[in-house]
Parts: structure tokens; C-alpha cells; sequence
């Protein structure tokens, strides 16, 4: 049965769901024109129906879901809408799919600020699509980004923006602070900066305990293998130690240069040739050498071996040095300036004269054995003899 109440002008129709007199069924509607709220029954699809302007906008259905129809073919899905009193403060969330636009055809979900109920009205803050990707912006124009972008915020009052991710160091921008490049950079914020392998926290790999756990593509965390003629060392170096005077480790950058101050190449001159004389001032034999060294700072030993005479008087020896026509004698033994004496009676005796030189140049340099008779000798004084002898230098 049906009961008319008139409101107003209105009359406003309750209908029952069964028949008899008053009373007899259960109320299951109210209309008032084609508008209506109905409660349906139909043994396997119970639900609440609310129909405006003979359109179905609201269902609850049997299972609970709570249903808000749009039929607009533009503006499929429902549209939940807040409002403050005077209707001046809107807000709302739709859940649609909007096939008039073309980058949010998919779209599912979008949060509104000051909308209606029309579609392009009001600002659009955020929507997400099918696909599971957001965007910020207005409908139509919301920013997807693109792909390895990232939000940015802009504060409290801007909407973030889409930004490149970082790839380098030199992408970051510098606010005020100092880009991290060591350990003692950084700041505590609450936890524990970690400074021993016991900080580290295992999330599900093998905190390494040793250096040969480590995985280098140089291949030097786990130490560096050195080679003794070619012959590899039982175990390996994970530290370097220069001895030695001749070697200097030098640089404070990554590049460490190692500079061995070894013995270069000898220089050799052999003579079988004879030099005599009776002068009481040095004279130069046949036995002279030269060398050019490398570095100002490079040192040359000179070794002279030969057979002398001393003619039954005394033999006085030395070494002289040139360079570039001025010529020092190296000896400074006694007053004689020399190096070395043979005196005897008719002395032949094989004589060796060693000295390390600085000659503090990188011109050629000339070492020569010169020989002279003492004051105390009247004779011949000789050396060489015709014999083997050899004058060898070298840089160290």
C-alpha cells in the first residue's frame, strides 16, 4: 500500500513493501517526485538505493560497500564532497575515471580544494592513476614527472615539484654547509656514527671482519702482493716501509712517488799506457774519465786502480776534477794536496785511489789522475808502466 503525505505545497509518497492494511508491511521507500530513498529486498541482493532526478547516485549494498554514482560518461566514479556551512570552504575526493583528458584518462583517485560537483571547476592537488603513479597540478595539466625523478619540497606553503635525482657530487647544491668528504663531517643526529666494524648492524648479509672479506675492483683491500726478483712473498702488504737513506717517499696527494738513490751504470775506461815526470807541480796522465750526472743533487765515486813507480824517491798522487774548463784538484792530504804517496827505493806497487765527489752539475764532468814527484825526490816518478790499469766512475 501506498500513504501520500502532503507538505507544503508537495505531496510526499510512502510506499509499502507488502500488501494489507496499514501496518501490515515494512515502509521500503519515500519519493517525492522522481526522487527517492528505497530499501530493496530481493532475498539475494538486499540493498539502499537513493535515486535524484530518476538518476541513481547513492548504494549500500549487502556487503557493506558504500557506492556514489556518477553517470556522466565524462565523469565516471563517485565524488565525495565536504562543505563547511555556508557552502564557502569545499572540499573533496573523487574516485573516477575521467576519459575527456588525455594524460589522466586512467586516473582513480584526486583530492580537490574549493570544487563542485562540475568537473573543471575547483583546484585539483593530487591524483593518482591505474598505472599506481601521482601527479601534482590541476586536472589536465597535473605533472606525472618523468622516469628517475624525484619530489622536491618547496616548503610549507608550495606544492613539491618533480626533480632530477642526484647521479654526482657536483649535482648537489650547496645550502650553507659543507658537502660531506670525511667521517669527522658528518653529524650525530641521534644515533651513533659508526667508527668500528662492531656499529655496523647485520641486515641480513655478512658483516665482513677482515679485509680479504671486501670486494675491490683494484684488488688492494685485501693487501698488495710483492715480488723479491720475482718471487712472491708468503703473505702480502697492507703497509710499505722505506729504509734507507738513497730511497724518499714524497707526496701528499693520492700519488705517493717512491725515488731510489741507486748506483746508475759505471763508467769505464781502461788504459795500458805509461806517464812519467820529474815536476814538483802535479801533471796529468793518460788515465781521465768522464760522466755526466743525472741531478745536481747526484753523487759520483771515482776509483782509480794502477801500477806506480816512485823511482826510488816519492810518488805523490791525486785526482783532479773539470767541469766546463775549470779544474779542481780533489786531494787534501797534507801539504802535498794529494791523495796518496809510494815512496821507497825503486818502489813498483799497485795503487788504488777512492773518492766520492759532489760535483753539484748536470754538465759533463771529467776525472783525471795526476802525479807529481815531493820535494824530498830528485828522480823519475812513474805511472801505468804499461800495464793494465782503469779508472771507473759512477753515480749514486
Amino acid at each position: 500500500m501506498a500513504i501520500k503525505i502532503r507538505d507544503g505545497g508537495a505531496w510526499v509518497e510512502i510506499v509499502g513493501g507488502s500488501s494489507g492494511g496499514v501496518g501490515s508491511g515494512a515502509t521500503d521507500k519515500i519519493q517525492e517526485g522522481n526522487t527517492l530513498a528505497e530499501v530493496v529486498d530481493t532475498g539475494s541482493d538486499g540493498h539502499f538505493k537513493v535515486e535524484i532526478e530518476g538518476t541513481e547516485r547513492l548504494r549500500v549494498k549487502n556487503s557493506g560497500e558504500l557506492l556514489l554514482k556518477r553517470t556522466d560518461t565524462s565523469l565516471e566514479g563517485g565524488h565525495l564532497q565536504f562543505e563547511n556551512k555556508n557552502a564557502t570552504e569545499v572540499y573533496a575526493i573523487d574516485v573516477y575515471n575521467h576519459t575527456g583528458e588525455g594524460t589522466d584518462a586512467d586516473s582513480v583517485l584526486r583530492f580537490i580544494d574549493q570544487a563542485t560537483l562540475t568537473d573543471g571547476t575547483g583546484t585539483q592537488r593530487f591524483v593518482m592513476n591505474r598505472s599506481g603513479a601521482f601527479g601534482i597540478g590541476h586536472v589536465g595539466s597535473e605533472n606525472y614527472g618523468t622516469s628517475g625523478q624525484v619530489l622536491t619540497s618547496q616548503g610549507e606553503n608550495s606544492q613539491p615539484i618533480w626533480s632530477s635525482a642526484p647521479t654526482d657530487i657536483s649535482d648537489l647544491t650547496d645550502t650553507g654547509g659543507t658537502i660531506p668528504t670525511d667521517i669527522s663531517d658528518l653529524t650525530d643526529t641521534g644515533g651513533t656514527i659508526p667508527t668500528d666494524i662492531s656499529d655496523l648492524t647485520d641486515t641480513g648479509g655478512a658483516i665482513p671482519t677482515n679485509t680479504s672479506d671486501l670486494t675491490n675492483g683494484a684488488g688492494f683491500i685485501d693487501g698488495i702482493t710483492i715480488k723479491d726478483e720475482g718471487s712472491t712473498l708468503s703473505t702480502k702488504a697492507t703497509t710499505l716501509n722505506f729504509v734507507g737513506s738513497g730511497v724518499v717517499a714524497s707526496g701528499t696527494g693520492s700519488e705517493k712517488t717512491i725515488t731510489i738513490n741507486a748506483i746508475s751504470q759505471p763508467v769505464t775506461f781502461q788504459w795500458t799506457g805509461t806517464t812519467s815526470t820529474s815536476s814538483l807541480a802535479f801533471q796529468n796522465t793518460g788515465l781521465t774519465q768522464s760522466i755526466t750526472p743525472s741531478s745536481t743533487s747526484k753523487k759520483v765515486l771515482v776509483m782509480a786502480h794502477f801500477y806506480g813507480d816512485d823511482g826510488g824517491g816519492e810518488l805523490v798522487m791525486s785526482i783532479d776534477r773539470t767541469i766546463g774548463g775549470t779544474t779542481t784538484n780533489l786531494g787534501s792530504a797534507g801539504t802535498l794536496n794529494s791523495m796518496g804517496q809510494l815512496q821507497g827505493t825503486s818502489v813498483d806497487a799497485i795503487q788504488t785511489l777512492v773518492w766520492l765527489d759532489s760535483p753539484s752539475t748536470t754538465s759533463s764532468t771529467t776525472y783525471t789522475v795526476i802525479i807529481k814527484r815531493s820535494t824530498a825526490s830528485a828522480t823519475t816518478v812513474s805511472i801505468g808502466l804499461g800495464r793494465a790499469s782503469s779508472i771507473v766512475l759512477w753515480e749514486v
